[in-house]
């Protein structure tokens, strides 16, 4: 709903790196203005691009990624780059910070302009080198989750390093030493350019070296009274050159001394790879006299076997071979009767399962059945009618609804409080009728917004001592005996949401028409169900490890709009307190608001 304020951390992307010092200088990037992007574009020097694997970030993404890291250190290396990895957050952020630089690059402006000194020129720039090998075709979505897959590739390389288990990161500025390795922070660009410019500079000192000693290589024959001029010289340098018979040789680096380089990296490889797989081999134990004596066969055994005739000997191997073939008929009848009784059994659950789908969406459908002339009547009204704002039109015990409380299920408007609460109390209502209609069926029970406003303490933290006796008001005062609890949840004082505690599946489930995550309320419940045993029982929780808290799945319905939530809020309640799945979309949201109305005026939910 309007205001929702997403989580950016918990949820429980190229740029390719630059630096590589070689001696007093480093491959770094090189300012260059390109036509259609920014004045101050950063080109990558392909020496730079092949050197180093490092993928660069904006400031979004760094933002997301040190929330991230702040919900989980202290913890491992390999556990925190875990949890970037899994971070919907982080994802998006990268993935969005590949549309602003093309936005920022003026793209489709067609003046080429962006702010001066902006770190998002040089990104893209980087971003259309590490494409240039054939993907210029790629589409922005494609590009866009390339970047993803390059920013998650780099942290891996974190999660598979020696010693990432056991690297303990406690403090943000750890994570960013860490997270350098392999990726280049914003803070990182203005030391690139500056790097870049020395590197220049010394190109520029070594080529005027270069070309004064050409010159005086060309005037050497002349002066020893050799074969020529100098300008002799330079032709019969071109005519071998285009002979084929001039070798140029590269000095950057000798070939044996990189051969020995690569040499060295491979034994230190081996050397921690050995360090973490081999395990100690106990030396082998002197076998004694005895046991040399034990391994012989018996002379009886000896004797026996030597006088078997060779048809004796045939005859034993064929009964030998009979009976393996039998025993492997055996297995193999024994292997596909089971495979038989498997696929039936399968079968029979599938059209159980099918079924029950079948009467479920039946139940279903019906919550959502069109309402008669006399019930339309009493919605229009309850919700359009015209009287005192604070005239109450429905009451039950201490709870009451006001006119122009019912007036906010007009399509368009927020729910408040008033009307969520007695909406639940009217589902209270049809559960005790069900209950009565069906003595086998276990109970459910609603709790108001307030549980979780008190458990919480006001946001300052859990407290079980808020909410002890809550549980007095359930049915049979035994939250244990129940079949589902409904916690509802406001979020912020502006997003409705609710978390439901299957006790009998022992299962905690979030559901939020936004699809938060919602897990912090998941862990302050499991805690309550943990609490509550221990006080009411006695006794610790015996099957705690069985509890499954489950975050809001992606199949949940979803609200279009900034002001549904309240409804949606209220038909969880309703399809799940009957066991229905949640077959309701946005299309039926104003029915879904005329059946909480009707539900409201005639004093019990509707079925």
């Amino acid at each position: 709903s309007a205001g929702v304020a997403f989580r950016l951390s918990g949820s429980k992307r190229p740029f390719r790196g630059l630096l590589e010092s070689t001696g007093t200088s480093s491959a770094i990037v090189a300012a260059a203005p390109t036509t259609g992007t920014s004045k101050n574009a950063v080109t990558l020097p392909a020496a730079a691009a092949s050197s180093d694997n490092r993928i660069p970030i904006d400031a979004h993404t760094l933002e997301s990624i040190r929330l991230e890291v702040l919900s989980v250190i202290p913890e491992s290396l390999y556990s925190v780059a875990l949890a970037i990895i899994g971070s919907d957050t982080v994802r998006l952020m990268h993935e969005v910070g590949y549309y602003e630089e093309e936005n920022s690059n003026g793209r489709g402006s067609g003046d080429g302009s962006s702010s001066s000194g902006s770190g998002s020129s040089i990104l893209a720039s980087l971003s259309r080198i590490s494409i240039a090998d054939g993907r210029s075709e790629e589409t922005d979505a494609e590009k866009a989750e390339r970047r993803v897959q390059e920013l998650i590739s780099a942290l891996q390389t974190l999660v598979q390093g020696v010693g990432s288990v056991h690297r303990t990161i406690e403090s943000w500025e750890e994570a960013q030493a860490a997270l350098s390795e392999v990726l280049i922070l914003p803070g990182e660009i203005e030391d690139i350019r500056r790097a870049e410019e020395a590197r220049k500079l010394q190109e520029e000192a070594k080529e005027e070296e270069d070309e004064a000693r050409q010159q005086e290589e060309f005037a050497a024959p002349s002066r020893r009274g050799g074969r020529g001029t100098i300008a002799a010289f330079i032709a019969r340098s071109a005519k071998l050159r285009s002979s084929g018979k001039v070798q140029v040789i590269k000095r950057n680096l000798s070939v044996k001394k990189y051969a020995g380089l690569i040499q060295l990296a491979q034994l230190d490889s081996q050397r921690k790879f050995k360090q973490l797989t081999c395990t100690s081999i106990p030396p082998p134990v002197a076998a004694s006299a005895a046991d040399d004596e034990a391994s012989l066969p018996s002379p009886g055994v000896v004797a026996q076997s030597s006088i078997l005739s060779p048809s004796q000997r045939m005859d034993r191997l064929i009964d030998q071979r009979f009976q393996e073939a039998e025993a492997a008929a055996r297995a193999k009848e024994r292997d596909e009767a089971e495979r038989q009784d498997a696929e039936i059994a399968a079968r029979e659950e599938r059209e159980e399962a099918e079924a029950a789908a079948a009467e479920a969406a039946n139940r279903a459908s019906s919550l959502l059945r069109p309402l008669t002339e006399e019930e339309q009547e009493i919605v229009r009204d309850a919700i359009y009618g015209i009287g005192p704002p604070d005239e109450v039109l429905a009451t039950s015990d201490t709870d009451s609804v006001q006119r122009q409380s019912l007036h906010k299920l007009q399509p368009g408007v927020w729910l408040n409080d008033e009307v969520i609460h007695y909406f639940l109390l009217m589902l209270a209502r049809r559960d005790a009728k069900l209950c009565e209609e069906h003595p086998s069926r276990k109970p459910c029970h609603f709790f108001k917004s307030f549980f979780i406003t008190k458990i919480l303490d006001d946001g300052r933290g859990y407290r079980y001592a808020n909410v002890k006796r809550w549980s007095k008001k359930v049915p049979g005062k035994d939250i244990f005996n129940l079949d589902r609890i409904f916690f509802p949840v406001n979020v912020g004082g502006m997003h409705w949401t609710v978390a439901v505690a299957f006790m009998q599946e022992k299962r905690i489930q979030f559901f939020d028409s936004m699809c938060g995550s919602g897990i912090e309320y998941l862990e302050a419940l499991f805690r309550y169900i943990k609490d509550e045993h221990k006080a009411k029982k006695g006794s610790p929780l015996p099957d705690e490890d069985e509890w499954e808290l489950v975050e809001c799945r992606p199949d949940t319905p979803q609200q279009e709009n900034g002001f549904d939530c309240g409804v949606f809020t209220c038909m969880f309640c309703d399809f799940l307190s009957t066991d229905c799945p949640l077959n309701f979309s946005q299309e039926h949201i104003t029915q879904c608001r005329e059946r909480i109305a009707l539900s409201v005026m005639k004093g019990v939910a509707i079925e």
